[in-house]
């Protein structure tokens, strides 16, 4: 059986940076943690609005997925998740930006 190898690199500060540049630009300029997660949830929403607007009919499933990763990563930036987690998605990516 043969076995692919995983391009690590893409996986890097770097890589996170330049792939998610859309959402992480809102928060650079943020001076504290609780306004950049703000920011965050607001600039999510904004994605899964844009995304879907202009458009006349999209399909059922890519109108399902935007809608369902938007509420995903909105969760995942919530004060609620921190606590459950132990850690801080929405920190993790404030802490990227720096």
């Amino acid at each position: 059986m043969r076995t692919r190898s995983l391009d690590v690199t893409r996986y890097s500060r770097e890589g996170l940076r330049r792939d998610a540049a859309a959402l992480l630009m809102v928060v650079r300029e943020c001076h504290s943690f609780e306004v950049a997660r703000d920011r965050l949830r607001a600039r999510v929403s904004q994605i899964e609005f844009d995304t879907l607007r202009g458009r006349a009919a999209p399909p059922s499933n890519e109108l399902i997925r935007v809608r369902d990763c938007a509420a995903a990563l909105t969760t995942m930036l919530s004060e609620r998740a921190d606590a459950r987690a132990g850690f801080s998605v929405a920190e993790a990516l404030w802490d990227v930006t720096l």
